[in-house]
């Protein structure tokens, strides 16, 4: 979560000698998390983080943490994902969400892994509703990375929001 970004940064910046350092990464932080929910408004779009595999992130899950703070409901729950697991690209396809963001490039991913996200199906839903790339290195683990991919979806449930709920 992100009380434990910040117990990292801080146990980093005791450990390296650079603990004033870490409060002023820790403090943008916060401006950043106060900017984005500043912005928040009652209305949430729902979004659903979908990676190679058909692995969704669901409740409890750091994506799930910058879906909430971003100002999106996670749709993956409403699958019945936990945590991590395999969202079935036919359940994606009939219920899709608001946002559908894309946790990995499927170039990046020669092998069999990735054909879901090449499969001709979502490459349609793609075209048809809003999306979003975001790279692992952003989300993945509790690293100060996650606040940019924050900003990122905040920016897009901006544009879902324009664009309408359920288009």
């Amino acid at each position: 979560d992100f009380q434990g970004v910040r117990d990292v940064v801080r146990l980093i910046g005791k450990a390296v000698g650079e603990t004033a350092r870490a409060d002023a990464w820790i403090g943008d932080f916060d401006r950043r998390i106060a900017a984005i929910e500043a912005r928040a408004g009652p209305e949430r779009p729902t979004a659903v983080l979908y990676q190679v595999n058909s692995f969704a992130a669901g409740a409890g899950s750091m994506a799930d943490a910058a879906l909430t703070l971003a100002g999106f409901r996670n749709q993956a729950a409403g699958y019945g994902t936990l945590a991590s697991g395999q969202l079935p690209l036919e359940a994606l396809l009939a219920r899709p969400p608001d946002l559908l963001v894309l946790g990995s490039n499927p170039e990046d991913y020669p092998t069999a892994v990735a054909d879901n996200l090449r499969h001709p199906a979502l490459q349609r839903l793609l075209q048809e509703r809003p999306s979003l790339a975001l790279p692992w290195a952003l989300w993945l683990c509790g690293t100060p990375h996650i606040i940019t991919a924050v900003e990122k979806l905040a920016a897009a449930r901006a544009a879902v929001l324009a664009r309408g709920p359920g288009v």
